[in-house]
């Protein structure tokens, strides 16, 4: 046997049924079983181990009157052959759970308020039904969040859409009202006067939220 190289599975044509055929044989110590347990021929299954070894260029089983075993080259193949089939099959695990929408990552960015009231409770609901979902929260203001899910950073937002960028670019819902307040300090000549209109505070300098759609 020579050293191999970086990609010495490609030299050797080293194939998933060879894998399938190491723990068969591990298990069975019979090429003739092992080979049932694949739906193959033992022909087939014989020369399918015995090209390979032809290829690496040493034994990996010792041929004996009952069955086969393996040696320690043929230990180490089995042993990786394990990980390899069981890597496999959480793929496939993995795959499938992305598919059905029960894993991956999800990018969400809020304003203040609903990050409170509502994202709270819905993270929890998704949770409990996708535990396997990964979900990550970014909380600031409007004219921030838009701007980074137009660039697809963010898989959605609740926010507000800031003045001067055009609202049909995106799919929207409105999901509630703001409840806004008046706020000044004590003593303010507005601070008790009632019924307050919108002339009484336009007499004064003030600061709002700015204008969205």
């Amino acid at each position: 046997m020579g050293v191999l190289g970086e990609n010495w599975f490609l030299d050797v044509r080293l194939k998933l049924r060879h894998f399938q055929l190491f723990l068969a044989l591990d298990e069975q110590r019979n090429l003739h079983r092992a080979a049932s347990q694949l739906n193959m021929s033992q022909p087939a299954a014989s020369k399918l181990l015995s090209d390979l070894e032809a290829n690496l260029g040493i034994r990996l089983f010792e041929r004996h009157p009952r069955g086969l075993t393996p040696n320690w080259y043929g230990e180490i193949m089995i042993r990786h052959a394990h990980s390899m089939l069981s890597a496999l099959h959480h793929t496939g695990e993995e795959l499938n759970a992305l598919s059905a929408g029960s894993a991956g990552t999800v990018a969400v960015g809020t304003v203040m308020a609903p990050a409170v009231t509502l994202l709270t409770s819905a993270i929890e609901r998704v949770h409990r039904d996708r535990p396997g979902l990964k979900i990550s929260v970014d909380v600031d203001v409007s004219k921030v969040l838009v701007p980074r899910l137009l660039e697809g950073e963010l898989d959605f937002a609740i926010t507000r859409i800031p003045a001067g960028i055009d609202a049909e670019r995106f799919v929207f819902e409105e999901i509630g009202e703001e409840e806004l307040c008046f706020v000044c300090r004590k003593g303010h000549p507005l601070a008790d006067k009632t019924p307050l209109s919108l002339a009484d505070m336009a007499a004064y300098p003030g600061h709002c939220s700015p204008p969205v759609h």
